[in-house]
């Protein structure tokens, strides 16, 4: 069935590559997107079968924090980072409100969410729109995306160039789901610019980076999260399990944002630009101390702040 789904799909991008009398070469390099895109979907869909179903031996839980369960495992391909890493939690909300929240599909969402609740974004453009969305597929959206991430000083912040997937599907299981799929791709349309003078990026690479939204009872989220990654350049051993761990916390923080967005709260919450520290313990703020916003009150604190202490 997916077989054919995805073949549907390739005619109809390439129906609309030749209406649209675009270079071979464009051509080609859109179908090979949209098909590495399509494979590393299903890929994440076959992880999550695995990963609930199996829970091979060969996956270990390093680290239980406010529901966020962050596992540590072996590469799924040969890279020079022999590792990968999965996340799962729960979350209150619907589908529609986690892909309203996650697709950054235009300006305006990806300004807001680079502005209220990305950790460590600090820039981020959609390059190219691929495919989608259809009649028969209104949630898909094939794309090119660029992003940044900060990091510590004095290390470059990383930049990345990916191709993304995002579309809706419903598992054997009948529940419900929406997934975000990223992989690096090399485009001379997003050249590495780490040679930069005035710009002090290291191109990293995603090997794999995908997100699972399962809505197992109506209003109920099931998350998970499957990450291969190379940071490039110079990297600190002990900064990738740091990175990891506050990609892993910002799921914990998923609840907040839905709950936030659902009672229109988010237009109270103070701007992040305007806090240099948090508002309850007076840290500056850095990569390695990251703000958020307070659940209650709208204010700008630190991450690893307890949330009993206020």
């Amino acid at each position: 069935m997916r077989d054919l789904q995805h073949q549907i799909r390739q005619n109809q991008l390439e129906q609309e590559l030749f209406q649209s009398n675009s270079s071979p070469e464009f051509r080609s390099e859109a179908i090979a997107i949209a098909n590495s895109c399509n494979e590393a979907y299903e890929d994440l869909i076959k992880f999550y079968h695995e990963f609930e179903h199996q829970r091979p031996s060969n996956w270990r839980m390093i680290r239980n924090h406010r529901n966020v369960h962050l596992y540590q495992g072996p590469a799924t391909k040969s890279h020079r980072i022999p590792v990968s890493y999965r996340f799962t939690t729960q979350i209150d909300a619907t589908i529609e409100e986690v892909q309203a929240h996650m697709s950054n599909l235009t300006t305006a969402d990806m300004k807001d969410t680079m502005e209220k609740y990305a950790d460590g974004i600090i820039d981020m453009r959609a390059l190219r729109h691929i495919q989608g969305p259809y009649n028969n597929e209104p949630d898909l959206h094939i794309l090119v995306r660029w992003f940044a991430n900060e990091f510590p000083k004095p290390l470059k912040n990383r930049d990345f160039c990916v191709a993304e997937i995002q579309n809706g599907c419903t598992l054997a299981s009948g529940h419900r789901a929406w997934a975000l799929v990223q992989h690096s791709v090399q485009l001379q349309s997003c050249p590495d610019i780490s040679k930069a003078i005035s710009i002090q990026y290291q191109r990293a690479k995603i090997h794999h980076f995908g997100l699972l939204f399962v809505e197992t009872l109506p209003g109920l989220i099931d998350v998970f999260v499957h990450l291969e990654i190379d940071f490039k350049g110079y990297t600190p051993s002990w900064l990738y399990p740091l990175i990891i761990k506050r990609r892993a916390l910002s799921l914990a923080k998923l609840n907040e944002f839905m709950h936030a967005r659902r009672q229109g709260q988010l237009g109270l919450q103070t701007p992040v630009a305007q806090r240099k520290h948090c508002q309850y313990c007076a840290r500056k703020f850095s990569p390695l101390w990251w703000k958020i916003h307070c659940y209650y009150c709208g204010e700008v604190r630190v991450a690893f702040l307890n949330q009993m202490s206020y």
